[in-house]
């Protein structure tokens, strides 16, 4: 039997990793759970990781955050084209076409961002549910 210990820093990079490798990471607890792998998960190592995920993940939050604020002050009243040639009309509808898109980013952008910080709150993250596999299946003493 093999056995490990993850430092509590590796448990925060989970926030980071695409979902593929988190995905891949089931088959590290189905070992755990098998007791093919014996995880050493001292108490300090837990506390440290409740004490600092927030922190992490509000990281993550303010990049979004700065992501809405961007396409929030970008979207600002197009100059007036004179349509007197008909391909001046093309280049206000363009901007049209551009206004509109960018409203839709922001909104995609503020929709994430509420749902972000609501998972921050809930512990939804898929990410989230890997770590307390790897909790709920570790050995708990202490060395």
């Amino acid at each position: 039997m093999m056995n490990l210990f993850i430092d509590t820093n590796r448990y925060l990079t989970l926030y980071g990793l695409p979902l593929k490798e988190l995905k891949e990471l089931e088959t590290l607890i189905e070992l755990i759970q098998d007791k093919k792998i014996t995880l050493w998960l001292p108490e300090q190592v837990k506390n440290e990781f409740y004490r600092n995920r927030e922190e992490r993940l509000l990281e993550y939050y303010k990049k979004i955050e700065l992501l809405v604020k961007k396409f929030k002050d970008d979207i600002k009243e197009l100059p007036n084209i004179p349509e007197c040639e008909e391909y001046l009309g093309n280049v206000d509808k363009a901007q049209k076409t551009i206004k509109n898109e960018k409203i839709k980013i922001k909104s995609i952008l503020e929709e994430a961002r509420k749902e972000f910080e609501d998972k921050i709150k809930k512990f939804s993250f898929f990410a989230d549910d890997i770590v307390k596999g790897f909790f709920f299946f570790s050995n708990n003493d202490t060395f």
